[in-house]
């Protein structure tokens, strides 16, 4: 289900075309987003930013060095497979070079955004605040690979080093050997600058986490398509993963993926608990019992401890130790904030989004999250200013148009609030659906939200409908008993957004007098002061 322009509720082939309506304009003025993105608000003291002709204009990071930016592989041959093994061999050598002491690596996340948006090497340098880049083409022709790989200093155009490689690869060996004769050439030509021998030392750059390589080959699009963080990629996402363990039922790092590909299909409210998150966790487990120090499967594991298990202990344990392995790994910060975040620990968690931030500018998911700690903290214009950042890096994220409907409307903005609530449950359906009538009964359009949860709860018998939801459209229609009995029902199917429950839901404010408030809390593991039972 999805709204349409009145917020009544329509057929999910209407959501498809209002995607398809909505194109055009999410496509306007992003051809310079990632420029003017940089950086926005995670370094106040180095980085400013205005307004002029409708462009966010971001002054660039001063340049650290030594510094390098891998750029994406382009891909020479016709082939639409080898973009994926060109995006794998692009990724893997950033985590190489991240492994090199001394040398600060722009992230993928932040480079492939800045390769969409068409940005010129010296101007994608400049925005990452990067002494160097990386650029590099690829050819794959059966088993015969060659890469052209070059270290330019874009600021006077000077080639620090090139070579090729022709190399066949016919396992995964062949595959990491190119990824390291890459690296450790790379780094070779940075070595004057780095601090010490150390960044040369003997110990491999790169890992692949299996033998097999059509297993790795899966891998890598599953990882891709998890970070585009839509339904469809998703749902996608797990079967490349499963047909990779499939082939490798010792392939770690493609657990610990499944593991957090599954949760995520439940906490954006696509798949119900009970089906995906005990797989969830039994992924988690089977990762960590291949390779204990894989920091992914214990952030993967915190985040079913936390939305799942309401296990606040747990969860900040096993997101702590994902720190401590590798907390440059994408999302073991944001899923560390999170944690604290909910569990009232606001001070610690916007730190943890700072240092993410710092760490990759353009990770949208930082962005979105320090977005809603600060409008959920009354800190309501850096909150829209950070979630509207953010949709505009992924403009196909409802939960980021939810978010900021939530933050305009706190900001007394109701038009543009239900502009955000309509787009999100555009993209969404039934979970967007739910808070766009909440937004509509708040604002006194109470018959347009009535109808809405009325299609919603017809629907219940046929499709999964996340209670939660639903419940906040009860509180916004003031009716507290039908609010009540739908919060019961997400306890007992332990559904989406319940963690969020008492630091960051300002939907259920009107619910805190009410007797049913507190055990309801004491039931999610809360105390009576909203806080996660470890805090207290």
């Amino acid at each position: 289900l999805a709204t349409d322009g009145a917020g009544t509720v329509a057929p999910r082939a209407s959501r498809r075309a209002g995607r398809t309506r909505g194109t055009a304009t999410s496509r306007r003025g992003r051809a310079l987003a990632a420029l003017a993105l940089a950086g926005l608000l995670a370094t106040a003291a180095a980085v400013w930013y205005a307004r002029q002709d409708g462009v966010t204009v971001v002054a660039p990071p001063r340049e650290v060095t030594p510094s390098v930016a891998v750029l994406p592989f382009a891909v020479t041959g016709r082939d639409t497979a080898d973009a994926f093994f060109a995006a794998g061999l692009t990724e893997e050598v950033i985590a190489a070079l991240g492994r090199v002491p001394g040398l600060r690596v722009s992230s993928r996340q932040a480079v492939y955004t800045l390769a969409a948006r068409g940005l010129s090497p010296r101007a994608a340098a400049d925005t990452l605040g990067v002494a160097s880049i990386v650029e590099a083409a690829v050819r794959r022709d059966g088993d015969r690979v060659r890469v052209r790989a070059a270290l330019v200093r874009p600021r006077d155009q000077s080639v620090l080093w090139t070579d090729a490689f022709d190399v066949t690869v016919r396992d995964i060996d062949d595959l990491l050997g190119v990824q390291e004769r890459i690296a450790r050439a790379i780094a070779g030509a940075l070595r004057p600058r780095l601090a010490g021998d150390t960044a040369l030392a003997a110990r491999p750059m790169t890992r692949a986490g299996t033998r097999d390589l059509a297993a790795y080959d899966d891998f890598q699009r599953a990882t891709f398509l998890m970070r585009q963080r839509t339904e469809e990629s998703l749902r996608r996402a797990p079967d490349y993963l499963e047909r990779a363990l499939r082939r490798d039922s010792t392939f770690a790092r493609a657990w610990a993926a499944l593991a957090e590909a599954r949760v995520l299909q439940v906490v954006f409210g696509h798949e119900r608990p009970a089906a995906f998150m005990p797989s969830a966790r039994r992924a988690a487990e089977r990762a960590l019992a291949l390779d204990p120090d894989d920091a992914a499967a214990h952030s993967a594991l915190a985040h079913v401890r936390r939305v799942f298990d309401f296990d606040w202990a747990g969860s900040l344990g096993a997101s702590a130790r994902a720190m401590a392995l590798d907390p440059d790994l994408p999302g073991v910060r944001v899923q560390h904030a999170i944690t604290l975040f909910h569990v009232g620990r606001t001070a610690e968690a916007e730190r943890v989004l700072r240092d993410a931030r710092a760490a990759d500018p353009l990770d949208f998911t930082a962005l979105l999250t320090l977005g809603r700690l600060h409008a959920h903290t009354g800190r309501l214009a850096e909150g829209s200013a950070e979630l509207r950042a953010a949709l505009e890096l992924n403009p196909q994220f409802s939960y980021g148009f939810q978010q900021l409907g939530h933050a305009e409307l706190a900001a007394g903005r109701p038009a543009a609030a239900l502009e955000a609530f309509r787009r999100a449950a555009t993209l969404s359906g039934v979970r967007d659906s739910a808070h766009l009538a909440w937004a509509l009964a708040v604002t006194g359009q109470r018959d347009s939200a009535r109808r809405i949860v009325r299609d919603l709860e017809a629907s219940a018998a046929t499709r999964y409908l996340p209670a939660y939801g639903i419940a906040a459209a009860h509180v916004g229609l003031g009716d507290h008993d039908a609010a009540f009995r739908w919060l019961d029902r997400a306890v007992a199917e332990r559904g989406q957004g319940l963690d969020a429950i008492a630091a960051a839901a300002r939907m259920f404010v009107p619910l805190h007098a009410d007797p049913r408030w507190t055990p309801l809390l004491a039931r999610l593991g809360f105390g009576g002061d909203g806080r996660g039972a470890v805090a207290r």
